[in-house]
């Protein structure tokens, strides 16, 4: 059993809160993914969602319960969805959606950890939503 500051349960996971901004303004529906350094089975990839506040709270197993110890590459994305309810292509730029080019980078610590600023520093792409009728055929 695991006990202590920072722990949310038995399971060994942390805690960890953020907030995502996108030149330095909140920006919500963007989906946060920590995808472990280190290739260990043990260790499994966590995310969240942010608010339109712009804060997130990561999750492995449940809800809010936080990742394990170690090191991540942080992945960002989301998708924006027109009038019709259709979602678009990922509109964050390409390099903070693969783990070999993503400088965003955040260390899982037992015990407590800092609360998490991401910033995207360039605009987002615009949205390009499939072509349902070519989907069709």
């Amino acid at each position: 059993m695991l006990s202590g500051c920072g722990t949310s349960g038995l399971t060994g996971l942390y805690k960890v809160k953020g907030k995502i901004t996108l030149q330095g303004q909140p920006i919500g529906n963007v989906v946060v993914t920590f995808k472990p350094v280190e290739v260990d089975a043990a260790k499994r990839p966590a995310g969240g969602q942010s608010a339109a506040d712009g804060s997130f709270v990561i999750s492995t197993l449940k809800p809010g319960d936080g990742a394990y110890p170690g090191k991540y590459k942080v992945l960002v994305g989301r998708f924006a969805a027109n009038d019709t309810g259709k979602f678009s292509s990922d509109t964050v730029p390409m390099k903070y959606r693969n783990a070999e080019t993503t400088p965003l980078e955040y260390e899982v610590k037992e015990g407590g950890n800092a609360f998490f600023t991401i910033d995207i520093d360039e605009p987002l792409l615009e949205p390009v939503f499939p072509n349902i009728r070519e989907r069709e055929k």
